[in-house]
């Protein structure tokens, strides 16, 4: 008996061993599974990158084979057992010769893990020649060159964070750092990176604040970037505000101020003489519409009364008048354009047809 009891500890010993020697895996885990190249030069030969991964499992790693989807890539990687915590690395080359233009390849890594196989991406552009920054960035500010010398944000929300970027290079033969001035309100500027290295590019970063203006409609602004008080280039900001809606509540939406105009456009076909018209606007919806701006692309088209503030179910007349300092002696056609804070028509414009009588 006493023997019996023995061989049924030492049995289940071996077995309960057995077992949780059999559930230790490793496990592979890359820093990343995707690297793209860029452009790169079709004669400037081969091109690698080192895929590195850690074995974050509790059994020793083994990369038993890594495939390339195509002939053009060639893998290598470590072969040797990768302890627990340990790392190693796949290295994928690229050949560039014959094959200009995109590629997106895939590397497949097969292993002992505890997810058998794993795919790695190298996607690049290959070009035959460099480009001319010359050409690419033809705007001159020292040993620099601008890809864009304005910068349009156009349509943006009046509560809204919003970047845009404008390239810039270094022909120089030394690092180069920028400083900006006289920057409008609404604006915020950053270099990246802060020095940027001899042939080598780099972005201005301009980031429009809209919590900064009560504007709406057309916004100009402007910063200069300068060197030093010698290389400075001005470069002019405009966009164009509209309420942000993105905060709006399925319930607010249903609820909102509905704009309607009338007529559909204004014509004055009797001019100089008739200079008057009149429009409306209604909200048919449920709560105040408020007209955060109307404006006229001519100097010549004047607009008054009415109301900032229409009440739910409430019209409101407004008059359109042409300049009367005006001598009109040609027909010209220009348009009103309203901004209010009904979600579904944030923008409206209305036509007005001038013509001359002969």
């Amino acid at each position: 008996m006493k023997h019996f009891a023995i061989f049924l500890f030492l049995f289940f010993s071996f077995f309960i061993n057995h077992s949780q020697a059999q559930e230790k895996k490793a496990i592979i885990s890359f820093e990343k599974v995707t690297h793209n190249f860029g452009q790169i030069l079709e004669d400037d030969g081969e091109c690698t990158y080192e895929f590195k991964f850690t074995n974050i499992g509790d059994a020793p790693l083994v990369v038993n084979r890594v495939q390339s989807s195509c002939g053009c890539t060639t893998p290598d990687w470590s072969k040797e057992p990768i302890a627990p915590g340990g790392s190693g690395l796949i290295k994928a080359t690229y050949s560039p010769k014959g094959r200009p233009g995109f590629f997106n390849k895939n590397i497949t890594v097969y292993s002992n893990a505890a997810v058998v196989s794993q795919t790695l991406i190298i996607k690049g552009d290959v070009i035959k020649d460099r480009p001319d920054p010359e050409k690419t960035h033809p705007y001159t500010l020292g040993s620099l060159r601008l890809k864009e010398n304005t910068l349009d944000f156009k349509q943006v929300g009046n509560t809204e964070t919003v970047k845009q970027y404008i390239e810039v290079f270094n022909l120089g033969e030394s690092g180069v750092s920028l400083t900006f001035e006289n920057i409008s309100p609404f604006l915020e500027l950053a270099l990246e990176p802060q020095i940027i290295q001899a042939n080598d590019v780099g972005n201005i970063v301009i980031t429009y604040k809209g919590l900064q203006t009560n504007s709406f409609g057309n916004i100009s602004g402007h910063f200069d970037a300068l060197i030093n008080a010698e290389n400075k280039i001005s470069i002019p900001v405009k966009a164009f505000v509209i309420e942000d809606f993105s905060k709006m509540s399925g319930d607010d939406k249903i609820n909102a101020p509905k704009l309607n105009t009338s007529p559909a456009y204004i014509t004055f076909d009797k001019l100089p003489k008739e200079r008057v018209q009149k429009f409306r606007i209604a909200n048919s919806g449920k709560t105040n519409l408020i007209i955060h701006s109307m404006t006229s692309d001519s100097e010549m088209v004047k607009i008054s009364g009415g109301s900032k503030e229409i009440k739910a179910g409430e019209i409101v007349e407004f008059t359109v008048t042409i300049d009367k300092k005006e001598n009109i002696n040609t027909d010209f056609n220009a348009q009103i354009s309203i901004i209010c804070n009904d979600p579904k028509t944030p923008m409206k414009d209305i036509s007005v047809v001038c013509k001359s009588k002969k």
